[in-house]
């Protein structure tokens, strides 16, 4: 199928809102021990099996691909570019970023103090909580910041920092090509926890969508060519994914799941936007990252969890499938809803709530 600027661009723009749906999915709250999940299997398979720990993976490691090929674009690398690309993260990134750390920090506080009250800290609080706006725990594989899913843009910003060395490894196409090979193999075969910042997840799709963007090539053109193989492996990855959590091979096929993963997700959005079934919505694109910094938020989360596992706590395989899909469906509603109204009656916060997008 002939593809143009047009294609990929609205590609690109389609697949945002979409993908951060399916961070929502990542983090939805149970009302319960999610180890409890294991006494309905089906609801465990569906939920985390498929959604959870399979199809919700793929969304950041695209949102790296296209930051990638979007830093790059259409410029000769020069010095002058890079501060001016910078100097835009830095709005549209880093002040978000800091925002949004500083009002999850005050609900800490204040729950701490007033709603909870705990014996006091002793050391230097001030410093522990410029400490966890960067990163504040982990798990097996990643350091969180008090907002946990803003580990994204925390590695995204490290690794558009560290572009000049990314394009430097790039520019000549060969040896660019071994270059992301050699970071896809670190990333593919790496499992241990990840240097805060230094994401071999990031450096691997950041650079790999920035070598499509260096060499002038249109990544929904050369995706299509293997269209068809990834559509068919998809599924077939998905359910061996699943059915395999927690054995020696998961590993394996999970990482080979979020390559055909990504592909195949830009597959499907490009072939609907050149069909002209897929557009992007003003409304839902622009709402993208007040979707995604709030719906973890403990001020929003808290209440919210509460108020729905106070009405209904399933207690069979279909109410906690219909409940998981459902939370999601308000949660993002609610955050559309609130961009929509600042959006409207209070504009000039989204330059700090949003970056102005």
């Amino acid at each position: 199928m002939p593809r143009d600027n047009s294609v990929l661009s609205e590609t690109i723009s389609f697949l945002r809102f979409p993908l951060i749906v399916l961070v929502v999915f990542a983090h939805v709250d149970f009302g319960f021990d999610p180890a409890r999940l294991a006494d309905f299997p089906a609801a465990q398979f569906a939920c985390q099996g498929l959604v959870q720990w399979g199809i919700s993976k793929l969304p950041v490691r695209l949102f790296f691909f296209m930051a990638g090929f979007l830093f790059f674009k259409n410029a000769d690398w020069c010095f002058a570019l890079y501060k001016r690309k910078i100097r835009s993260r830095i709005f549209t990134i880093v002040i978000p970023f800091l925002v949004w750390s500083l009002l999850a920090i005050a609900y800490v506080e204040l729950n701490r103090r007033v709603l909870s009250p705990v014996p006091p800290y002793e050391g230097n609080l001030f410093l522990l909580r410029l400490t966890d706006i960067f990163c504040t725990a982990h798990n097996e594989y990643l350091w969180f910041p008090i907002i946990y899913p803003f580990w994204f843009i925390r590695d995204l910003f490290v690794v558009c920092l560290l572009s000049p060395i990314w394009h430097f490894c790039m520019k000549n196409e060969t040896v660019g090509k071994i270059f992301v090979f050699a970071a896809g193999v670190v990333w593919f075969t790496y499992s241990g926890l990840q240097p805060p910042g230094l994401n071999p997840a990031a450096i691997f799709f950041f650079c790999a969508g920035g070598y499509f963007s260096i060499h002038g090539r249109d990544f929904t053109a050369d995706f299509a060519k293997i269209g068809t193989p990834v559509t068919i492996a998809f599924p077939i990855l998905l359910l061996a994914d699943a059915l395999t959590q927690g054995s020696a091979a998961n590993w394996w096929i999970h990482q080979t799941f979020i390559l055909v993963g990504v592909v195949a997700l830009v597959f499907w959005a490009s072939l609907g936007v050149a069909a002209g079934k897929f557009r992007a919505s003003a409304l839902l694109s622009g709402s993208v990252f007040m979707v995604y910094a709030g719906h973890t938020v403990g001020f929003f989360a808290d209440p919210f969890n509460w108020a729905i596992n106070s009405i209904y706590l399933p207690e069979c395989n279909f109410g906690i499938i219909a409940m998981f899909f459902l939370k999601v469906a308000l949660e993002v509603l609610i955050w559309v809803g609130i961009y929509y109204c600042l959006r409207r009656w209070v504009p000039k916060s989204l330059k700090l709530l949003t970056g102005a997008r």
